[in-house]
């Protein structure tokens, strides 16, 4: 007789907080000079920091020009959404609260504290495990929309 048991490694609360990250195509921020949703305008660096390229004319930017110690506080919001039409499209969020330094002609954001919220409810995720993880990559893709194949 065999052993008839499985199991599946699930990824944790840090993991899947950078794959929320890593696959979100926009961004919401709220910081002193309001709301703003950018589409497209962040990467992630390998320490999870968030880099922002904004355009000239945003509040975002110019709040962290004129903030004290050139350091707004903000908090920044993305969303796992699913790639097909389904009743609750939104899997998980990620809120990301910390402060903007400018630096290299784009924002980079610090996060002080990172809340995942999946179904099941919200998780206060530690800095450095987040820092430290890296993104369920089949889980970012899934994220994603098939390739046409037409590269």
């Amino acid at each position: 007789m065999g052993d008839s048991q499985s199991w599946t490694a699930v990824p944790s609360a840090a993991e899947r907080a950078r794959s929320v990250l890593a696959a979100a195509w926009s961004c919401a921020v709220t910081a002193e000079g309001g709301r703003e949703e950018f589409v497209g305008a962040h990467t992630v660096a390998e320490d999870g920091r968030v880099l922002l390229h904004v355009p000239e004319d945003s509040t975002l930017l110019a709040a962290a020009i004129c903030a004290p110690r050139g350091e707004p506080s903000a908090v920044l919001e993305f969303a796992d959404v699913a790639p097909v039409p389904v009743r609750s499209r939104i899997r998980a969020r990620l809120w990301m609260a910390g402060w903007f330094v400018h630096e290299d002609g784009h924002l980079a954001f610090r996060a002080t504290r990172v809340v995942l919220r999946p179904p099941s409810g919200a998780v206060v995720v530690d800095l450095d495990e987040f820092s430290a993880a890296a993104p369920d990559t089949a889980r970012s893709a899934s994220s994603h929309s098939p390739s046409t194949g037409t590269d």
